[in-house]
């Protein structure tokens, strides 16, 4: 069995995003006391949702900063490196 978790949002620019993940269960291990996620599966998913957010909010920032503030233009982007955010629920790779 899988759950789908899907994570939504509308922004400012009133523009949507949409992200989807799953979680797999087995059934085979479901026992008394083995009924719902675990605190491993619970930490699957903050980590994908918080991955799915600051994608998000730094593709959000980075536009945002990219307007110039004399002119309205749109500033070159400085460099494409990689880098990681660290978070509470682990460290997201972004570029």
């Amino acid at each position: 069995m899988h759950w789908r978790i899907t994570v939504e949002s509308v922004d400012p620019t009133g523009e949507e995003y949409r992200k989807e993940f799953l979680v797999e269960k087995n059934l085979d291990e479901l026992t008394d006391g083995r009924i719902g996620f675990s605190i491993d599966d619970g930490k699957t998913v903050m980590a994908e949702i918080q991955k799915a957010v600051v994608q998000r909010e730094l593709d959000l920032w980075v536009r945002y900063r990219r307007v110039c503030q004399s002119c309205g233009g749109q500033l070159p982007i400085k460099d494409y490196q990689k880098r990681n955010i660290i978070t509470v629920f682990g460290s997201v790779p972004v570029t």
